[in-house]
Parts: C-alpha cells; structure tokens; sequence
C-alpha cells in the first residue's frame, strides 16, 4: 500500500495521511507503481507472503525528480526482505512402564514433498527439539535405545505461527526377553535317582534270574 504524507512532516499519520493505492506485483516478488508525483510517501506491506513475517514498519520514501525510479528496501543494500516463521517441535521420548527418559533415540523429520530436513537424536533427559520454518512436516524414530522397540509411525504436525513450540510425548516398550532356564531346581533329582534304582533292579533280578535258569 503507498499513503501520500499529507502534512509533510515524514512521519506516518493514521488519521492524516491518505491511502493511494496498492503496488500491483508485475513479477514473483517484484512490485511497482507509476506515475506517483513530486510528494512524499510511505510503503505499508498489507500482507506478507505465505510462510512469512509482515514488515509492520511505514517506509518513507520521496519522489523528487522526474522519471526516477525509487527503490524502497527495509535492509540497506539487500532490498525488501521478509523473516520466516519459524517454530520448534519437541519430543520426549520415556519408557512405556515407568516413565524412565529413553536418551540417543534418533529422529528424522520430513516435509510435505516427503524430504529429509533434519535428524537428531534425544539427549540424557529423553528430549529432542527441532527448529523448523512455517509448512507441514511428519516425525519419526529411526534409532531406537538398546533393549526397545522401534516406533515406525511418522507423526504429521504443522508449524503455523512464529514462535510457537509443540510438544509431543512417545513412549516405547522394551524388548520381551524369553524366559532362561531355571538353575537349582533339585525337583526332579529324586524322581531321577528313582528312576535309576528301577532300572537297576530290574537288571540285577533279571540277571539273577538267569543264573538261576542255567544251573
């Protein structure tokens, strides 16, 4: 939006100086307007592109020789730029049954197009976080603790505002381990040294047996 500075005095006045007109966009990112007359002027960003931080600022600027063109930056030498939204995703990452913190579980994130923009892992307090520009995004374990399971699922979340934080909290059960076999059971020694008696009887009497039969 272009005001013309009605009083003169270079400083933006609400109830003063008067709107003009919109600068159309003749190409991506570029935008002009003509025919503005020997005056004062201030440039007001109505909106910002998506994904970005609006200048609130009312730039002043002149039109004081004819047919120059006036170049209006809000960063001297660079142009008129706009910061990112930026946010931040944390994730604590804890033990299924007790709550224990799970720490060098790796995470990967993923933009909508479904690249890779960033991995980390979980540090002693089970937490990792992730600085992120505005977009939609997935998370998800590629590296899990010793003795865990791996959680495949990729988690969708969005960063919509700057500066905002979202948390998430992902438990992950430990491996079962199968049951070793028991040591000291002295249950089935007698039923052993039974059973070996037996069978020493039977030999002896059927040895006797046959000696009896023989003679």
């Amino acid at each position: 939006e272009i005001f013309v500075d009605v009083d003169g005095d270079k400083i933006f006045n609400a109830e003063i100086d008067r709107l003009i007109g919109e600068m159309p966009e003749i190409e991506t990112g570029v935008y002009r307007m003509d025919g503005l007359r020997y005056n004062g002027y201030f440039l007001y960003e109505s909106k910002s592109p998506e994904g970005f931080l609006k200048d609130d600022t009312y730039h002043y600027f002149e039109i004081r020789e004819d047919g120059k063109t006036v170049t209006v930056e809000n960063k001297a030498g660079v142009g008129f730029i706009n910061q990112p939204i930026t946010g931040e995703l944390e994730l604590t990452k804890t033990d299924i049954t007790d709550g224990t913190p799970l720490p060098n579980v790796g995470f990967r994130i993923r933009n909508e197009q479904g690249d890779i923009v960033a991995e980390g892992h979980t540090d002693e307090n089970g937490v990792a976080k992730f600085t992120l520009r505005y977009g939609k995004y997935t998370y998800q374990e590629f590296k899990g603790l010793d003795g865990y399971e791996i959680d495949n699922t990729e988690y969708p979340f969005e960063i919509q505002e700057n500066g905002e934080v979202i948390k998430a909290s992902i438990t992950n059960k430990k491996i079962p381990v199968p049951p070793s076999p028991q040591t000291g059971d002295n249950s089935r020694i007698g039923l052993w040294l039974m059973l070996v008696g037996i069978s020493g009887t039977v030999l002896t009497l059927m040895t006797v047996r046959r000696r009896r039969y023989s003679k």
